[in-house]
């Protein structure tokens, strides 16, 4: 019978599978209760302001990447930092941190369960104990 998890062994470089699991957790239909964010390319392509590969380019340059600059690619990698170096109380920080730019609380407690949704599924997907930690103590604040 083929593994029901993917074990921190398959997530190194070498092996390919962790392409699979990041296509898979990022998918739209991945049942986390979230969507993916497009930065609004469905309306510039209906309304005809991103066309073909050239434009695509550009409305990623022009409007996706620095928007990502200001806060999620930061605490992207922050995040990761810590993840690598088990700095669970790092990373518990950063994802108070994260919250707290989310003024609007309805965003916020939206995220926070869509984010509790994704820890539950990973860890139904994933067996690697840094992450259960991680998820078992953001959970239970």
């Amino acid at each position: 019978m083929a593994p029901t998890t993917i074990e921190e062994r398959d997530l190194s470089h070498e092996s390919p599978i962790w392409l699979a699991s990041l296509l898979q957790t990022t998918d739209s239909l991945f049942p986390s209760g979230g969507y993916a964010h497009s930065y609004g390319l469905e309306q510039m392509v209906d309304m005809g302001r991103v066309q073909g590969r050239e434009g695509l380019e550009r409305f990623l340059r022009d409007d996706v990447l620095p928007a990502m600059e200001r806060l999620e690619l930061p605490y992207l990698r922050l995040c990761h930092e810590a993840a690598n170096n088990e700095g669970l109380e790092t990373l518990l920080e950063l994802d108070e941190e994260i919250a707290a730019w989310k003024l609007c609380r309805e965003i916020r407690e939206a995220g926070e369960s869509q984010g509790r949704q994704l820890l539950r599924m990973l860890d139904q997907i994933f067996d690697h104990e840094f992450a259960r930690r991680f998820a078992r103590e953001a959970l239970a604040r």
